[in-house]
């Protein structure tokens, strides 16, 4: 089995980071479509919103490791939020 992915066009540049480790762009306005295989995952991030510059300057994707540093912190922070919510009180002896 297999996933149907289509990113539909956007106002900038979009970066498909796949689970093993590949990254696909897709320049702005593009419609793009693949398969996934039934189980794998894929972020997508997109530079739409970023502040620039200079409007006509493309701004420049975050690299592959850059991406994955961030999305540590983010899934990190994410477990400790969950971690907190399911602790119970401490109990003291009396």
């Amino acid at each position: 089995m297999s996933i149907n992915l289509t990113l539909f066009p956007t106002e900038a540049q979009a970066i498909i980071y796949l689970e093993d480790g590949t990254q696909l762009m897709c320049d702005p306005q593009e419609e793009r479509s693949l398969q996934l295989p039934s189980g794998s995952f894929c972020t997508i991030s997109s530079t739409a919103g970023r502040e620039e510059e200079d409007e006509h300057m493309q701004p420049k994707p975050p690299s592959a490791e850059e991406f994955a540093e961030r999305m540590l912190a983010f899934w990190t922070g994410m477990l400790d939020k969950a971690r907190e919510a399911t602790q119970q009180p401490e109990a003291i002896p009396l």
